[in-house]
């Protein structure tokens, strides 16, 4: 049979070479056919769930994919979160967990006395021998009390007190210290109605008056003196 093919088609069909341009035509298809799939593959065709971790490459996530809020604890490796990480004065008390901070964590002489808790350090907690003269509260003066009856006579007071009637209804009562500073309170008691009154205070001395309301006239009576320092 006469070949009716064109000059140009005899020359690719002709000497075996049909077999060349067929193969070479199908591996341009198949290339096409990979290149159309990577591009057109969207959202949408991805059933969800499917993605795991070994389909994403290394560095593919980049902070702008993931959800504001999205990464919680158990998404975080242990010691992954460095100091540098959080920003400046962020940490708050209720970001810490009871007990979490070791001796070890704190830094030596940083802790003040605002920092601890009333009642917080026992005794077993001082270092024997370390606490010295200024690290103890001034001490608190004893109260300054008399009980005086209506001759003078001094019924119950605090150590070294003494007392003497001047004259009916006025009373010179002394301490053993200097009560210059201090504030004085008298009160009587009487079966009768009488006042109390404190005229002078100085040195070691206290005058007190024990007197009527009616009328202001010293009456001998007994009576309670107490001097606040």
């Amino acid at each position: 049979m006469r070949n009716h093919r064109p000059p140009a088609l005899r020359r690719v069909f002709g000497r075996g070479r049909y077999a060349t341009v067929t193969s070479t035509l199908a591996l341009v298809l198949a290339l096409s056919g990979t290149a159309y799939a990577a591009a057109t593959v969207t959202s949408a065709d991805i059933v969800n769930g499917t993605i795991q971790g070994l389909d994403i490459r290394t560095g593919a996530v980049a902070t702008a994919d993931i959800a504001t809020g999205g990464v919680t604890g158990p998404d975080i490796a242990p010691n992954a979160v460095q100091t540098a990480d959080i920003g400046f004065q962020t940490i708050t008390n209720e970001d810490i967990a009871d007990d979490a901070i070791e001796t070890e964590v704190v830094q030596d002489g940083t802790l003040t006395a605002d920092d601890l808790g009333t009642g917080s350090v026992a005794s077993d907690e001082i270092v024997d021998g370390s606490v010295a003269p200024e690290d103890l509260a001034a001490p608190v003066a004893p109260p300054l009390f008399a009980v005086v009856d209506a001759s003078g006579a001094v019924l119950n007071s605090s150590p070294g007190v003494t007392a003497t009637a001047v004259n009916p209804g006025s009373y010179q009562v002394t301490f053993a210290q200097d009560v210059t500073n201090c504030a004085a309170v008298a009160s009587v008691q009487s079966t009768t109605t009488k006042v109390a009154t404190i005229l002078f205070i100085g040195g070691q001395r206290v005058d007190v008056v024990t007197a009527l309301p009616s009328n202001g006239a010293a009456e001998p009576s007994r009576f309670h003196l107490a001097v606040l320092c």
